[in-house]
């Protein structure tokens, strides 16, 4: 997995997001984020097939708790169809994007 800063707002992922070490650097770099005073997040992830556990929980409670507006675009539609099984695609405004 790579991360990368992109803009005032934006985090964007390529490969997959598979392990608890990966969802500690998101967390870390939307943290930054939200401690420079961020308030709306577009986390763009463009080819992860799935996110950890540990990744929702915490974009809940980013959501829910930090009151940011997260804004999600996935490129996999795998993605895409698990964060819909979940019911979080209102919730993270989730978009499905072609790359």
């Amino acid at each position: 997995m790579h991360i990368e800063h992109a803009g005032d707002n934006e985090v964007v992922i390529t490969g997959n997001i598979k392990s608890v070490e990966d969802s500690l650097l998101i967390k870390e770099t939307i943290n930054t984020l939200v401690a420079q005073g961020s308030q709306n997040i577009h986390l763009k992830i463009k080819d992860s097939l799935s996110i950890t556990s540990t990744m929702i929980g915490y974009l809940m409670k980013l959501v829910h708790q930090e009151k940011v507006h997260l804004f999600i675009t996935v490129g996999d539609s795998r993605l895409y169809s698990l964060l819909e099984e979940l019911k979080l695609l209102q919730q993270f405004n989730v978009h499905l994007t072609e790359h």
